[in-house]
């Protein structure tokens, strides 16, 4: 396990060591609530929607927004984890860029987790024990499976669990989103991408559902994407009114966003049949509170050795040695 411990505020500036690639991994936090971030400098936590936040000064300045530079920071309400996403692909240079989420992040365990029907690793708590447990510290590994791909996505899962025919009909699983304003998103698509057209119908009308804009690129795909989402979602903008939607019919762009994700994948892979891509498993935190339990201390180092050697066979003799070496790495 590397021991890098970066600063959340300063995690922008890291490069990493010669000869490896500059990967960031881009978490969208709320604005909301405090949450806890993993340390590990791969992730760069950042506060979506910093234009509305209010905390104090003391408060934010621990974490980079996405209100400096060129940003949409103020279309927050909208288009929910796609202004960290823009405020990524204006503003910071890297090899490979990423994006998660505070409480979803994609996974790189040492062997494949339990996951229920929607592919989502249930954890309690994010904190150091399971950071470990999901690979989250262990830089070398992360590095080698983002290397060995030009695209990683986290597992999908199929639609028709929930009696689902496509993704069509899954779009509509909730009040708040409207099948009409997926059609409207389509014509724009294949307005502005004809050649999209037919990777739009075979991804939207299977039925198998890559979720919540999790996803590692190579730059220049990374680049190559965001040109194209962007450009229609600002499109989609003058094509849909929200004006009498409520707050949540209002995070239309994102949600619809959400789902071409897939879509911009499904032509990329048929356009350059070579490219390498696979998907990792996905982890959903369900308590996040910041209690700044994923530092990498000596405190959390031995409670995770304890807990995991306590009950083999060997003197006290062997554990108090091990326990020892353990305090200088």
């Amino acid at each position: 396990m590397n021991k890098t411990c970066v600063p959340d505020v300063t995690r922008l500036d890291y490069k990493g060591p010669a000869g490896r690639p500059d990967i960031k991994i881009f978490v969208s936090h709320r604005v909301d609530m405090e949450s806890e971030t993993i340390d590990c400098p791969l992730f760069i936590p950042v506060r979506c929607g910093a234009v509305f936040d209010d905390r104090s000064p003391e408060k934010i300045r621990e974490m980079p927004g996405d209100d400096t530079g060129d940003n949409i920071s103020e279309r927050r309400m909208t288009f929910n984890e796609f202004t960290v996403l823009y405020w990524a692909w204006k503003n910071v240079n890297a090899d490979y860029y990423g994006l998660c989420h505070y409480r979803r992040y994609m996974i790189f365990p040492a062997q494949g987790l339990q996951a229920d029907p929607y592919g989502n690793v249930l954890i309690d708590n994010l904190n150091y024990d399971s950071c470990i447990s999901c690979g989250l510290l262990n830089l070398h590994k992360m590095e080698k499976i983002i290397k060995a791909n030009d695209i990683l996505l986290s597992i999908p899962y199929d639609v028709t669990y929930r009696g689902f025919h496509n993704l069509f009909e899954h779009y509509t699983e909730v009040p708040m989103q409207h099948r009409a304003d997926l059609n409207t998103a389509l014509e724009v698509l294949c307005e502005l991408y004809p050649n999209y057209a037919e990777s739009a119908n075979e991804y939207l009308n299977g039925t198998l559902f890559y979720p919540c804009n999790l996803f590692i690129m190579k730059r220049e795909i990374f680049k190559e994407y965001c040109q194209w989402i962007f450009k229609i979602l600002f499109k989609l903008e003058d094509r849909i009114s929200i004006k009498n939607y409520t707050e949540q019919e209002q995070r239309v762009y994102g949600l619809i966003g959400e789902r071409l994700l897939g879509v911009f994948v499904t032509q990329y892979l048929k356009d350059h049949p070579d490219a390498k891509f696979s998907v990792v498993q996905r982890a959903l935190f369900l308590n996040t509170t910041r209690t700044n339990e994923c530092k990498q201390t000596l405190q959390n180092k031995l409670k995770h050795f304890l807990k995991n050697h306590m009950n083999e066979s060997g003197s006290a003799y062997q554990l108090v040695k091990k326990l020892y070496q353990l305090t200088k790495k």
